[in-house]
C-alpha cells in the first residue's frame, strides 16, 4: 500500500517532518507510515459532477487529489484545483465540518486519509505525543488567519520538525522548549 500512496504521503506535513528527523527515517517512523498507508488511507474515483465533500457535514476525510480537477464553493467564493495538492487536512488535526462543497470538474482520482483511522494508526505506533505537538502547531498557525477553509494549507515552515531533547517540536520559528 506505501508504494500506491507514497507520492501523496510524502507531502503530508505530519509524515515529512517526521520522515526528516535527524535527516532520515527511523524504523519507528517508517513502521507509522508503512501502518497509515495500509490502514488509513484509501484512493477513490469520482465522474465529473460527482461530490467529494458537502458543506455542513462532518469533516470525515483529508483529499489528496492525484488527477482530474475539482470545484470548490464557499458562498460566493469559487476556486478550481488542477493540481495535485492536500485538502481539507485540517481535518486530522481539530474537529472540522466541511464549509464549503467540493464537486469534481472531470472524471478525478483521489486520496483519502480516514481521521478515526489515521488517529488509530498514530496510537497504534506510540506516535501521540509528536502527533499532539504537530496538532497544537497547526491549530495555532490556522487561528492565525482570518479564514481557513479546506483549500488552506499549512505553510511549509511547519513541517520541519526541530529537535528539543527527546520530543520534536514543529515551529515556524525558534526552537520551542520541551
Amino acid at each position: 500500500q506505501l508504494a500506491r500512496y507514497n507520492k501523496s504521503l510524502q507531502e503530508m506535513g505530519f509524515l515529512l517532518g517526521l520522515c526528516t528527523s535527524f535527516g532520515r527515517s527511523t524504523q519507528e517512523n517508517d513502521l507509522l507510515i508503512q501502518r497509515i498507508a495500509s490502514k488509513a488511507v484509501s484512493q477513490q474515483k469520482f465522474a465529473t459532477s460527482d461530490l467529494v465533500w458537502e458543506s455542513d457535514t462532518s469533516g470525515t476525510e483529508a483529499v489528496y487529489l492525484m488527477e482530474g480537477a475539482l470545484h470548490y464553493q464557499l458562498g460566493n467564493f469559487e476556486a478550481d484545483v488542477d493540481e495535485p495538492r492536500w485538502m481539507a487536512d485540517m481535518c486530522l488535526w481539530t474537529p472540522w465540518a466541511y464549509l464549503g462543497d467540493a464537486s469534481t470538474k472531470e472524471p478525478s482520482g483521489v486520496v483519502l486519509v480516514h481521521v478515526r483511522r489515521f488517529y488509530e494508526s498514530i496510537r497504534d505506533c506510540n506516535q501521540m505525543t509528536v502527533a499532539k505537538e504537530y496538532a497544537r502547531e497547526y491549530v495555532d498557525e490556522m487561528n492565525r488567519h482570518d479564514a481557513v477553509t479546506e483549500l488552506w494549507n499549512c505553510p511549509a515552515g511547519l513541517r520541519q520538525p526541530e529537535r528539543t531533547g527527546s520530543l520534536f517540536h514543529y515551529s515556524l520559528g525558534a526552537p520551542t522548549a520541551s
